[in-house]
């Protein structure tokens, strides 16, 4: 008998919600597109690397959905899967489009995913190699602020990367799930009533 992933919480409405709209109408897919500025290329095996620590350092990046009995699930992926695409020669805008109306697999996961756009210029005038990276996720696990501390670690690791300087493990804070901001409002209303 094949073991079920680890179920980690009940997603609640509003994540069913956004779940249930990029999985079944691709609609509500945000994408975050980067661009990299560098005195080398930027490699696909150093983006590679760079995404492999991110997931294995930022837990919401681990999860599937499963939906069982009617009720969804935030799970544990079964395995580390990356998904990253290498897309040459083809127009960012064309891509960021299509990122944004492409669904996940949510329950073999992950809910994100890479696509790099690599240089295939020479240097321009200002002596720097300029390639792309987005980075698109199922809007069930991220808000604004924690696509952009992703975005942010995911520099911040490209540089280590690149530098050679990788670190053993990274903290990059906790990814609260909101139960205390709904506890506080929800004790916020008895005290009005």
């Amino acid at each position: 008998m094949e073991s079920l992933p680890a179920k980690v919480r009940k997603l609640r409405p509003i994540e069913i919600f956004l779940e249930v709209s990029q999985n079944e109408f691709s609609f509500n897919v945000p994408c975050y597109w980067m661009l990299l500025e560098s005195k080398e290329k930027v490699t696909e095996k150093q983006i590679e690397e760079t995404l492999r620590i991110l997931y294995r350092n930022i837990d919401i990046l681990q999860l599937c959905v499963r939906k069982e009995n009617g009720e969804y699930w935030f799970c544990e992926m079964d395995e580390e899967r990356i998904l990253l695409k290498v897309r040459n020669n083809q127009s960012p805008y064309e891509i960021f489009d299509s990122e944004t109306h492409t669904n996940f697999d949510s329950a073999t996961g992950p809910l994100w995913r890479a696509t790099f756009i690599p240089s295939h210029e020479s240097l321009k005038e200002n002596n720097f190699y300029t390639s792309n990276i987005m980075l698109t996720f199922n809007h069930a696990i991220v808000d604004g602020f924690t696509s952009l501390t992703i975005c942010s670690s995911f520099l911040k690791v490209l540089n280590d990367v690149i530098g050679g300087k990788v670190e053993e493990t990274y903290n990059f804070g906790e990814f609260n799930d909101g139960l205390e901001t709904e506890e506080l409002a929800t004790q916020k209303i008895e005290n009005l009533k």
